[in-house]
């Protein structure tokens, strides 16, 4: 399961690439309508170990911050 934050002031859609432990990648997107219906947090449930979920990886979006943007997991 992976949570999404909306942490600004514009409501846009968000694109995630995932790539999973077994190497696979999956890109999806959160239509803007979701941040409307379900608030600034959204909770999203994958097939399989996420090993890296990367947020607008094509930079096409608007971002104060994009330090923010990646999460890894870490290796025991």
């Amino acid at each position: 399961m992976i949570e999404i934050r909306d942490l600004g002031d514009v409501v846009l859609p968000a694109r995630l690439r995932v790539t999973l432990s077994d190497g696979r990648n999956q890109a999806l997107e959160i239509p803007a309508s979701r941040w409307l219906e379900e608030g600034r947090s959204i909770l999203l449930t994958m097939d399989g170990e996420m090993a890296r979920v990367v947020i607008d990886p094509a930079l096409e979006f608007p971002d104060v911050d994009r330090s923010n943007n990646e999460w890894r997991r870490r290796e025991p």
